[in-house]
């Protein structure tokens, strides 16, 4: 029985070789040829990627198994996808008929008979025709972009934290501020939702009282902060007297403040710039609408976008109501006085266009108008007054070469107007206030620029960008003195008017050492017309690096200089309570009897994760030049010119931190900043001087559209003032029946003029 056993696993061994050997020796039989050749479109004959490519035999057998593809069976044919060159290859093919087949979604499957005769290599190039593909339709739907990351309730959180992370990967310095929509909210602005309201919520930004959204940013005045929108600067972009923004927050795609080191693109703005950029039409295939109706105002945001993605609108508009709300209070209870004859509008507009494949053409523009139409009761009389603000820009991008590049021409202007009107015969006698004398200022700025970056990701920053700028400036004004210190107006009118050519190269290169350290320099050189102190020609250098000790903290360092070569001084328009109330201001531009502002900034900051809270820490150190300030000396005031240049020295720290996840957010700051101006041999703080700051919000998400918020703000002392308006001696006697007090027989005693004392 073992003989037996050991015969039969011996002719199991043998059969098994024999049918082993047929398979082998064919893998190895010589003669065998290569079928190879490409798929391309007929039309084009461009080659096309991802077709699948089948050969099958005629007569099934004569073909091996490919290399690791399953059992030793004879299989029914071999198969492959062509690459990027739309080739293919099929090697150790035995001589014989076989069927090419050839298919891809969207082309017809074509099919080729091949006879292939001897081992050589045969060359089958085949063309397949477009044939589209009925696919069923599918419906998306999508909510349009929201104002600077404006969020529902429950995304809030989401696009806090998604701003706060661009913000970290495109700039490098952590006094860098983004702001949302979420963060605009959580302020709780004045009478209704105000971007620069709620900008002075930030660290290092303050204002005079809490009837002002102008931003005084790091103990500077409101001039030496610059606003740009769509690379336009915005001169004074405020409405009711200061009040209020200039432009409506629905109108923003996205809202930064750089305090520290700026993009060398953006040039002016001794202080800080606030950088807004236009919100795209995003509405797909129907247009959207928003409203909003507040104490103050009534505004209505539209957008719609085309379904081929080659086309949008945004518009944006808003209108106070005071003057027909009093007026319609009015006519009811048939009092004239009620009625208060001063309006405020703004309308933003944005379109882009898609030309050919890759270029974009955009325009947006921004009208900005208040305006007094009347007598106000104890206020204002006999007078009419309109100011405003105006931009207009087009850009065209397109690649070059492998590169993106941005042209843009533009125009910005602020101007105001006061006018003296006939007054109302029966209202006449019942007001009780001063008129203004007519005066009018405009500045005009236009615009050419460009730039180029390497084409990339939106979402990674770019590793260098240079570009190209030339501006004009034009600034006149005719009227009475500017406005500098109350009750201190001198009667003889004034006119003043330049103009300033600037032209401009810029450049920057990003770069990584390691992988924690990430640097930025940066140089701009402008030339043009030459200014005082600092000839034609002027280099404003930069430096950033962020240093990311681990992925939850980082630090950085920057150095900076720039150049404003336009401020205000004084104001001017009718003025309401106070001269800080007044629509204008009277510009100055550089040129050869006034420097420009020449400010050198350092910071040195850190921020981080601490227990959901993101927590920040900066340094700042700024040296200003060239700063244009009423004249300081002590004594009279009309014993002194008016304009006398100082310079700014400021230097502080900021602590902030901020919850952004969750349905309760909260944000904390407080700063330390000294500001001082030198000048005349004179030291003493500036008037937009805040030792002390403290800003805290809080907002807690309900549900159902519920929000819950709270805001706090605390600045210590007052903007500093030398001016005393002296003291007089009257004696009065009253008019029996009459409640008007004259001066018995005009006997006034003037002790002093109005003067300024020292420090």
């Amino acid at each position: 029985m073992k003989a037996d056993r050991v015969s039969t696993v011996f002719h199991l061994v043998v059969c098994l070789a024999l049918a082993a050997v047929p398979a082998t020796a064919a893998q190895e039989l010589p003669g065998r040829g290569t079928i190879a050749g490409e798929v391309v479109d007929a039309t084009s004959t461009l080659p096309i990627e991802g077709a699948t490519v089948v050969l099958e035999p005629v007569s099934p057998g004569l073909l091996p198994p490919a290399p690791r593809q399953g059992s030793a069976f004879l299989p029914a044919g071999r198969s492959t996808v062509t690459g990027a060159q739309g080739r293919y290859r099929f090697e150790g093919v035995a001589p014989g008929e076989y069927r090419l087949r050839v298919q891809r979604l969207g082309y017809q499957s074509a099919s080729v008979e091949i006879e292939l005769r001897s081992s050589a290599d045969s060359r089958v190039s085949v063309g397949l025709k477009v044939e589209p593909v009925a696919l069923a339709p599918v419906q998306v739907d999508a909510s349009p972009q929201q104002p600077f990351g404006r969020a529902r309730s429950g995304e809030a959180a989401e696009e806090q934290a998604f701003a706060h992370h661009w913000r970290a990967q495109a700039h490098l310095g952590t006094d860098m501020r983004e702001i949302t929509y979420a963060d605009v909210v959580e302020s709780v602005t004045l009478a209704e939702t105000d971007l620069f309201r709620a900008l002075q919520r930030l660290p290092g930004v303050s204002t005079r009282d809490d009837y002002a959204a102008e931003l005084w940013v790091r103990g500077a005045p409101w001039d030496q902060t610059r606003v740009y929108l769509d690379g336009l600067p915005l001169f004074n972009p405020l409405h009711a007297f200061g009040a209020f923004s200039g432009l409506a927050a629905d109108a923003v795609g996205a809202a930064l403040l750089h305090a520290g080191v700026r993009p060398a693109r953006l040039g002016e703005g001794a202080a800080g710039v606030v950088e807004l950029k236009s919100r795209r039409g995003e509405s797909v295939g129907e247009a959207r609408g928003l409203g909003e109706l507040s104490v103050v105002s009534a505004r209505l945001a539209l957008d719609w976008r085309a379904e081929d993605d080659r086309r949008g609108v945004m518009a944006s508009g808003r209108r106070s109501y005071f003057d027909l709300a009093t007026r319609a209070a009015g006519w009811m209870l048939r009092d004239e006085e009620l009625r208060l004859p001063y309006h405020f509008t703004d309308v933003t507009l944005r379109t882009d266009h898609r030309i050919g494949r890759s270029a974009a053409l955009e325009f947006s523009t921004l009208y900005s108008f208040d305006e007094i139409t009347g007598d106000i009761p104890d206020l204002l009389h006999r007078t009419d007054a309109s100011w405003g603000n105006g931009m207009a820009r087009v850009t065209l991008a397109a690649p070059l070469r492998g590169l993106e590049s941005r042209h843009t021409l533009g125009f910005s202007g602020a101007s105001s107007a006061t006018r003296w009107r006939t007054p109302d015969p029966l209202l006449d006698e019942r007001f009780n206030a001063p008129d203004a004398p007519p005066s009018f200022g405009q500045i005009l700025y236009g615009l050419v620029a460009g730039e180029w970056a390497p084409a990339g990701r939106s979402n990674e920053p770019a590793a260098w960008s240079a570009g190209y700028e030339f501006a004009i400036q034009d600034a006149s004004y005719r009227g009475p003195p500017p406005q500098i210190y109350s009750d201190a107006v001198d009667p003889l009118p004034v006119y003043r008017s330049g103009s300033l050519f600037v032209g401009a190269l810029w450049g920057e290169r990003r770069w990584s050492p390691t992988e924690r350290l990430a640097l930025q320099t940066g140089l701009r050189v402008d030339a043009g017309d030459p200014v005082q102190d600092e000839g034609a020609l002027r280099a404003a250098p930069r430096l950033s690096l962020r240093y990311r000790l681990h992925p939850e903290l980082a630090f950085s360092a920057g150095a900076a200089r720039s150049y404003q070569y336009v401020q205000s001084f004084g104001a001017t328009g009718p003025r309401v309570i106070a001269p800080q109330f007044t629509p204008g201001r009277q510009w100055l531009l550089a040129g050869r009897e006034l420097p420009p502002i020449r400010a050198d900034v350092a910071t040195l900051g850190a921020e981080g994760w601490v227990h959901g809270w993101l927590a920040a820490a900066n340094l700042y150190l700024r040296r200003s030049a060239g700063v244009a300030v009423p004249d300081p000396t002590p004594g009279e005031i009309r014993k002194r010119g008016g304009l006398s240049l100082a310079e700014n020295q400021a230097r502080g720290i900021e602590l902030s931190a901020r919850r952004l996840a969750g349905r309760w957010t909260a944000s904390l700051g407080y700063v330390y900043g000294v500001s001082e101006l030198e000048a005349e041999g004179l030291r003493y703080p500036a008037p937009a001087d805040r030792r002390y700051t403290f800003d805290a919000t809080s907002m807690f998400r309900a549900g159902g559209g519920l929000r819950l918020g709270a805001a706090f703000s605390y600045a210590s002392g007052s903007p500093f003032t030398r001016f005393f308006p002296g003291s007089h001696d009257c004696r009065f006697t009253s008019i029996a029946g009459t409640s008007i007090l004259i001066p018995q027989d005009y006997d006034c005693t003037w002790t002093e003029y109005p003067r300024v004392e020292g420090p």
